[in-house]
């Protein structure tokens, strides 16, 4: 993906795939996209909301990724 691609991808978008990653079981995928989220959450001017959302689906990834382990 380019650069101005990647610019252009909302918050939004970057949330919504990584749900959907997650709900399909890419759980590597999902976080980076979780991930992405949470840096344009930040550089959005840190909406507090977004970026609360975006910790604690990426929060919620790493106890399913615990789970995984055992």
């Amino acid at each position: 993906m380019s650069a101005t691609a990647a610019s252009s991808i909302t918050w939004e978008q970057y949330n919504e795939t990584g749900r959907r990653l997650f709900a399909e079981g890419d759980l590597a995928g999902a976080e980076d996209a979780f991930v992405a989220a949470i840096v344009e959450a930040e550089r959005a001017g840190g909406d507090p909301l977004q970026l609360a959302s975006s910790l604690g689906n990426l929060a919620q990834l790493k106890y399913q990724q615990k789970d995984h382990l055992r």
